[in-house]
């Protein structure tokens, strides 16, 4: 599942392509699952919706999941409060000692 849908809530791809600079056309197939978006997308996109990191991960949970799966890791956790899900759009992970499972 793409988090993207989700986090631009009401606003639509229009609005969206307006407020980053990123055509329409890219946001639809960014949400469609035809295009990654290059870090420089995210962030501008990260920016325009100001998102939770924690709705974003939610989001993409089993994508996260099945990523380390591919590449042998067995647990995956967060932390900070980013795991708590209080994290702001500009939240670090910060150094909570302890993970949660996601």
């Amino acid at each position: 599942m793409d988090p993207l849908p989700s986090a631009r809530g009401a606003a639509g791809q229009r609005e969206l392509a307006d407020r980053t600079g990123v055509s329409k056309q890219l946001i639809a197939a960014i949400e469609s699952g035809a295009h990654r978006p290059s870090d420089d997308t995210r962030e501008r996109l990260r920016k325009a919706l100001q998102a939770r990191p924690s709705a974003l991960l939610r989001a993409a949970r089993e994508e996260v999941i099945a990523l380390a799966d591919s590449h042998g890791c067995a647990v995956v956790g967060v932390f900070g409060s980013i795991a708590g899900g209080e994290g702001g759009p500009a939240t670090t992970t910060g150094a909570s000692p302890e993970p949660v499972r996601i």
